[in-house]
């Protein structure tokens, strides 16, 4: 047994311990191995079969099913360059700007596609900014976006620890370039300023709001309507099929023209989107690029703005409603011995996504009834194309477990599981001889983060 805990000192001592400041993010992959945080098996095994016999195949049958899903939209027409100097000059932008973008990147974090690592960006600031300044001025004035920055790398998460299905399963996280990304910075801050005023107010996922704020503000309209005994309240979780991967490009522009935005920005964004191109990286495999018609990609700093565009006026007469980003709640307040409106209500949510070629999943919306009458409610059940929405008892918002009776017992539940298994995975990390200061860090990192979640709700 000494001899196991004297390898388990040394490994961490000569291997690990020093990852911490040469390499962070492989330090902390190296302490989740060591602390049994992360499972070691390759989860991707999960999708292997006849059809798909390898890892290769896997990207590419990805790769094909996110691409095949915005096939059928229209592409952005490509407009002729030309030349705008009527460009307002405070959407141009000075090197002093860039440079200090560029300085707070994070120099651990992996390259785009461009292959461009962060650090050679941050330590090389002065340098660099200038040039990126002028092709950032020009893009604007020109309407042009550069095409070797419009390509992503996807990776897929998995939603569930054994995934069985890579339609359903598997979440795609783009990496793009880091260049790209601080030009968006600036595009996103000029679109924000001229659009703020017109967005939903009941939209969560902007500056200064948080999905604390949104879970608050939905529990505060549920328990103060209840204190009315003769009232209940009803819920509906839509959730939109695919949701950023399922967008098309040409509602997106027409609804920033519609709210007024710049022809400069909007051209520009027009740009962003149009002719991107796309593979799948799992592992060490690589899929073969194919090009979008379609979709945000997750991980650009514009997606979350332009997918609050895509929904900002749905429901905004219906006073009982919580948005953040792809998360839509509809709330009914139903006095006693009246009938329900929100079968009617999801009607007009289904009709509005199709509208703009995105769909509700009726297998993952879901309704809920919040009562305290003595007397049964009898409701009409909520269809989506002919079939029924699974009522609940439960449900998890935004990460926080809303209950038909308002209990806490099943959040709470869940988050001590959580923290117990990680307790546990701090013991492993002492035993492997972590010092008592980077225990304490791991414990803030993945069990306080936890406990502490949406705690003013």
């Amino acid at each position: 047994m000494e001899s196991i805990k004297s390898a388990r000192f040394k490994y961490y001592a000569q291997s690990v311990e020093k990852l911490k400041t040469s390499n962070p993010s492989r330090w902390w992959k190296q302490i989740k191995s060591l602390g049994g945080i992360s499972s070691k098996s390759c989860w991707y095994n999960q999708l292997l079969s006849n059809d798909i016999p390898n890892c290769h195949d896997l990207v590419e049958v990805f790769n094909c099913f996110l691409s095949g899903l915005t096939s059928h939209f229209t592409p952005l027409k490509r407009e002729e360059e030309q030349l705008d100097f009527n460009v307002p000059g405070e959407y141009l932008i000075d090197a002093n700007k860039v440079y200090n973008e560029l300085r707070k990147i994070k120099t651990n974090k992996s390259p785009g596609p461009d292959m461009i690592p962060n650090k050679i960006l941050n330590v090389f600031a002065y340098e660099l900014a200038p040039v990126i300044t002028d092709i950032y001025n020009s893009s604007i004035i020109q309407g042009v976006f550069p095409m070797n920055l419009k390509r992503s790398i996807v990776v897929p998460i998995p939603k569930v620890s054994l995934p069985e299905s890579v339609e359903d399963d598997l979440r795609p996280i783009s990496l793009t370039s880091q260049i790209s990304k601080v030009m968006e910075g600036f595009t996103l801050t000029k679109l924000f300023a001229q659009i703020e005023s017109k967005l939903d107010t009941k939209q969560f996922a902007l500056p200064g709001k948080s999905t604390t704020h949104a879970l608050t503000y939905l529990l505060h309209t549920i328990l103060s309507s209840l204190e009315n005994t003769s009232c209940s309240a009803r819920l509906f979780f839509a959730d939109f099929k695919k949701g950023f991967d399922l967008v098309d490009h040409n509602v997106i522009i027409c609804e920033l023209e519609n709210l007024g935005v710049h022809p400069a920005i909007v051209r520009w964004i027009k740009a962003f989107l149009s002719n991107r191109e796309q593979c799948v990286r799992i592992e060490n495999s690589y899929s073969s690029w194919k090009k979008t018609n379609g979709g945000l990609p997750q991980g650009t700093k514009l997606g979350p703005l332009l997918f609050a565009v895509l929904v900002n006026s749905l429901l905004k007469d219906w006073p009982g409603r919580v948005k953040f980003v792809d998360d839509t709640t509809v709330l009914e307040i139903i006095p006693r011995c009246s009938p329900s409106f929100l079968p009617i209500i999801v009607d007009q949510i289904s009709d509005y996504a199709n509208e703009r070629g995105m769909r509700l999943n009726p297998k993952k919306c879901k309704d809920m009834v919040i009562t305290f009458l003595k007397y049964k409610l009898v409701e009409n059940d909520i269809f989506i194309g002919g079939d029924v929405v699974e009522r609940v008892s439960s449900f998890k918002l935004l990460g926080v477990w809303l209950t038909n009776n308002l209990s806490w017992d099943i959040h709470v539940d869940n988050i001590l599981k959580k923290a117990n298994s990680r307790i546990y995975a701090l013991r492993l990390l002492k035993k492997a001889g972590l010092s008592p200061l980077n225990i304490v860090h791991i414990y803030c990192a993945v069990i306080r983060s936890q406990l502490g979640y949406a705690s003013p709700v």
